[in-house]
């Protein structure tokens, strides 16, 4: 039957590299603030091009609201509606 061997013996057995006592300096992690500033002027491109193309659809729609919101009633719309409030 074989022997099992933990970790530690394989490595003194020589069946596994040492490990290296202090880490290599070109493995160290890279920083993650340059992957943010590449996605935010991407976001920022690619906004700025899709807020062009729908500028006109957006703007009408803002504008249409706005006159919704904001109109008055005339007199004779006002009369009108009072009238159709009373028969309910």
């Amino acid at each position: 039957m074989t022997k099992r061997l933990d970790r530690v013996e394989q490595r003194e057995a020589g069946n596994l590299p040492a490990i290296p006592a202090s880490p290599d300096p070109n493995d160290s992690p890279r920083s993650p603030i340059a992957p943010f500033v590449l996605g935010t002027v991407i976001g920022g491109i690619a906004g700025t091009i899709v807020g062009t193309a729908l500028s006109p659809y957006t703007r009408g729609l803002i504008v249409g609201l706005y006159q919704l919101v904001s109109r008055r009633l005339s007199s004779s719309e006002r009369d009108q509606l009072r009238f159709e409030l009373l028969l309910q």
